[in-house]
């Protein structure tokens, strides 16, 4: 898009300039670790990239996973174990 004569018009030039940033951007990005000319070939959705761009966000997203199951644990519990008795005897 950026070496193509028709996309130089008036009405693109917020376009090209906002693809020359993302570019210009990923080089500065890639020069400094140039895994990433290698991650650019895999896709990747919204969590992935925000794990590779917040690695503490992985374990905050664990860490508030297990804080809601034991909260649904703890919510169901007393309806699991309240019909239990201790006498419980099973007439087979």
């Amino acid at each position: 898009m950026l070496l193509d004569d028709n996309t130089r018009g008036p009405n693109l030039v917020r376009l090209r300039s906002f693809c020359k940033k993302i570019i210009r951007k990923f080089f500065d990005q890639a020069t400094d670790n140039p895994l990433l000319f290698i991650e650019v070939f895999f896709w990747k959705n919204i969590l992935k990239v925000e794990d590779l761009a917040l690695p503490q966000s992985l374990e905050a997203r664990r860490a508030r996973a297990e804080e809601r199951e034991t909260m649904r644990l703890d919510a169901i519990e007393p309806e699991v174990f309240s019909d239990a008795s201790d006498d419980d005897n099973l007439d087979w």
